[in-house]
């Protein structure tokens, strides 16, 4: 009877090195595979933040949600972002920007090596698929109170079968010439916002946009061509009837700086390169 209960302790005992030994080689596996999922969640989130920061640029360049949308979601070739899917575009009030809500959903991968520097392939790379949703200002889009960042904010689980639709297709980004500035010259040689906005948009131009406004006294105008900073042309009229037009250093009227609108203009803002 004590050679069986020997043998029985000594199976158990066998059996539950060899289940801790197992255990044992597997933790790192796990813990690897937790790795790579954070590591394909930063990514999905560092791409969600250049979406934002993408929108945020379009947002305030014109009152077409289909260009804010494309041009934000689309290169300078015109194709899509990759990894990055369209699922919803929902008008503000209106049908305004502003109070626009933007979803998306974003393929997150993780580097395809693993600890020992082995090549595992893309294939076998961890994926994980995320949905964000940005709401639309006339100014940018909503920031993070904390950081200023603008705020891509994430949906929770249940969108990865979500239906994409098509991401719209912008008109080609005209370029201001000299033609524009000059355009500008004229309109602020007449007396007053209402006739300046009038000349101005008495010769319209796709993809252009105007703005008019009057700052203590002074009547600013604006000609930016969307997304907001790629071309701007500032001018503005004293109460004496001085006219001022100026092309703006291209990093004086970037998101976070000065803008490219008739505020600015009538300040008589972003003429001076900081550098």
């Amino acid at each position: 009877m004590d050679v069986v209960v020997r043998a029985v302790r000594h199976a158990g005992q066998v059996r539950t090195a060899c289940q801790l030994a197992l255990a044992t080689a597997c933790l790192p596996l796990l813990l690897t595979g937790c790795t790579s999922t954070a590591q394909a969640d930063a990514d999905a989130d560092a791409r969600a933040g250049d979406v934002g920061r993408s929108l945020d640029r379009t947002a305030g360049a014109s009152n077409d949600l289909a260009d804010v949308v494309g041009f934000a979601l689309r290169d300078g070739q015109g194709a899509t972002w990759p990894a990055v899917e369209l699922l919803q575009v929902a008008p503000g009030p209106g049908g305004t920007v502003d109070g626009t809500v933007v979803q998306v959903r974003i393929t997150g991968y993780r580097a395809a090596d693993d600890a020992q520097g082995f090549d595992l392939g893309p294939e076998q790379a961890a994926v994980v698929r995320r949905c964000y949703r940005y709401v639309l200002r006339t100014w940018g889009i909503d920031v993070h109170p904390g950081t200023g960042e603008p705020l891509a904010k994430r949906i929770g689980r249940g969108c990865e079968q979500r239906e994409v639709i098509d991401v719209p297709k912008p008109p080609p980004v005209p370029h201001l010439t000299g033609a524009d500035t000059q355009a500008l010259q004229v309109a602020l040689a007449r007396p007053g916002a209402a006739a300046v906005r009038a000349a101005l948009d008495a010769a319209p131009r796709p993809g252009v946009r105007v703005d008019v406004g009057v700052r203590e006294g002074w009547v600013g105008a604006a000609l930016s061509a969307a997304p907001r900073g790629s071309d701007c042309v500032l001018g503005r009229r004293g109460p004496d009837g001085q006219v001022q037009v100026w092309v703006p250093p291209a990093v004086l009227v970037q998101p976070g700086e000065s803008s490219c609108d008739a505020s600015t203009a009538a300040a008589g803002g972003a003429m001076v390169s900081p550098h």
